[in-house]
């Protein structure tokens, strides 16, 4: 099982079967769950859009990617919440780009547009793709999610990694 745990900056205490919250000072930091793909090879485009169409149907799942930074960078997302982005809260304009992102309305609905993209900052790091748990997930429902991603990359023959902590 996992679970939520709290740090405080540079310093992480974990517990393996408790909660652990150190109240040493208010800077806290929540840590969830984030599977990671790491995707090489010409078809990187093709492989994160699919991607993003397993986080649709997994609706305690936001995500995050290499593409979304750069439009985060570029001022595309002002007002969605993203850290870097700008702006406050949510606009039609930033919802609208969201659905169109991950493929129309045929695709999303503007329910899901409203939570799908993760907010907390997450830093991709080496990698091109994160999911990230809103909630903890069981040790099943993180197998499940890497089981959907080999499935949907595999028919790409391209190499790829994934990494989830």
């Amino acid at each position: 099982m996992f679970l939520i745990h709290f740090y405080r900056k540079n310093s992480i205490k974990f517990h393996p079967f408790f909660l652990t919250l150190y109240i040493m000072s208010a800077n806290f930091i929540l840590v969830t769950m984030k599977t990671f793909v790491k995707v090489e090879g010409d078809a990187k485009d093709e492989a994160i859009e699919r991607l993003r169409k397993i986080a649709i149907a997994m609706p305690k799942i936001c995500v995050y990617d290499t593409v979304l930074h750069e439009r985060v960078q570029a001022g595309e997302l002002s007002g969605y919440g993203i850290p870097g982005a700008g702006g406050g809260g949510q606009t039609e304009n930033s919802i609208d780009m969201v659905m169109a992102y991950f493929g129309g309305p045929d695709e999303i609905t503007r329910e899901r547009c409203s939570n799908i993209v993760s907010t907390s900052g997450i830093d991709l790091g080496e990698y091109d793709f994160a999911y990230e748990w809103t909630g903890s997930p069981s040790a099943d429902q993180v197998k499940r999610l890497e089981k959907d991603i080999k499935t949907t990359l595999d028919p790409l023959k391209i190499k790829y990694s994934i990494k989830s902590e």
